[in-house]
């Protein structure tokens, strides 16, 4: 007799069946999603080794290597195949050089209705509404009905240390609602903690707006 076991059909050997996601393609204005390649592992090390990178998303390693990197890379093919996220490298649509990253995750959470967008932008793209775009199109796949080919969430959240205001603005740039805090909640690079902001949205009003 012979067996198998995949890891898209059975998660971490809990019984719960899921299924293997695959960050399709998105084309945007003045930038595309694609999936994450080793050849972007250098641009990833540049990111994440930013002060200000490293002083609002202080679970990054410190300092941030190119293992770092590839691990990263290598972890977001595994999150995907398990269901348990999907990570878009943001790129330049003419030279494909990596601007940043972005990613619904979370998406087991609530039986399978909702998920949490997370990015980070890299120092030579942030200005240009780079991050406000990419977003758009990760909230768009999200929110599409799993039948046309997207994810089928009914709620997003996304979550900012209070106090960074590039990525609060891009929450509310893309129709986030701010919803509460938790006080003191978010360690941040310098040693300290400040507030988590927390901001949802959800499908029916994302429709209204669309």
């Amino acid at each position: 007799m012979y067996f198998e076991l995949l890891a898209s059909e059975v998660l971490a050997g809990t019984g719960r069946r899921v299924t293997a996601l695959e960050p399709i393609t998105m084309v945007g204005n003045g930038i595309h999603l694609r999936k994450w390649r080793h050849t972007d592992a250098a641009r990833a090390v540049e990111a994440c080794s930013d002060e200000r990178t490293q002083h609002w998303l202080a679970a990054m390693p410190s300092p941030y290597t190119l293992e770092d990197a590839h691990r990263y890379i290598s972890g977001r093919r595994e999150e995907a195949v398990l269901g348990k996220g999907l990570y878009w490298c943001v790129a330049d649509p003419e030279s494909d050089l990596c601007l940043g990253s972005v990613a619904i995750m979370n998406l087991l959470d609530a039986r399978n209705t909702a998920g949490e967008v997370g990015y980070w932008t890299h120092r030579d793209s942030r200005g240009r509404g780079v991050m406000s775009e990419a977003v758009r199109l990760a909230v768009q796949h999200a929110f599409t009905p799993r039948e046309k080919g997207g994810l089928g969430r009914r709620r997003l959240q996304l979550n900012a240390a209070d106090g960074n205001l590039a990525s609060q603005h891009i929450a509310l740039s893309n129709g986030f609602v701010k919803v509460g805090r938790d006080r003191q909640a978010e360690h941040l690079g310098d040693g300290t903690f400040a507030d988590l902001v927390r901001f949802d949205l959800l499908v029916d009003k994302w429709n209204a707006v669309g």
